[in-house]
């Protein structure tokens, strides 16, 4: 009897730990996390040499920008940045929010996935499409499905 107490209470303390384990933030401005990820995301050379020809840029204020860029202007955020190729064959987009503050993160991520227009490519579509957060930073990428799955990797490694 003592054992299975002693056991019972083994695994309450660990589930006591693990449920206060702090939650990963990603620190810095987002265009230098986009750099960063792309310097770290692991693709072939010639995926990864194309990304240098991307736009990294912050999302401007203007609405039609903002409705062209993320699908809406109504996304509450304290920071936005796109990643985009000027000119390619391949859909591909990748946008990084922090989320403003008392904003509810899962919704915003609903929110962000549902107003993406994934059709504005006009002759292609993307492969596959994500959207994840670390902490209040939530990232939306939309491309083939290796390139959104080493780039979901690449902004979850960011999370400290």
């Amino acid at each position: 009897m003592k054992k299975i107490i002693a056991v019972l209470m083994s695994v309450m303390m660990l589930v006591g730990v693990c449920a206060c384990a702090p939650e990963k933030k990603i620190e810095g401005d987002l265009i230098s996390v986009v750099q960063k990820m792309y310097a770290e995301v692991e693709l072939d050379a010639e995926t990864k040499e194309s990304f240098s020809y991307h736009m990294i840029e912050a999302v401007p204020d203007d609405a039609e920008m903002q409705t062209f860029l993320l699908g809406t202007s109504e996304l509450e955020y304290t920071e936005a940045v796109y990643a985009m190729p000027m000119m390619n064959a391949v859909a591909y987009q990748l946008n990084i929010f922090r989320v403003a503050e008392g904003v509810d993160v899962k919704a915003f991520m609903e929110q962000a996935k549902d107003s993406f227009d994934t059709g504005k490519w006009v002759c292609v579509m993307p492969e596959k499409v994500e959207v994840v957060n670390v902490g209040d930073v939530v990232m939306y990428v939309a491309g083939t499905e290796q390139v959104v799955d080493a780039m979901v990797a690449a902004f979850q490694a960011q999370g400290k």
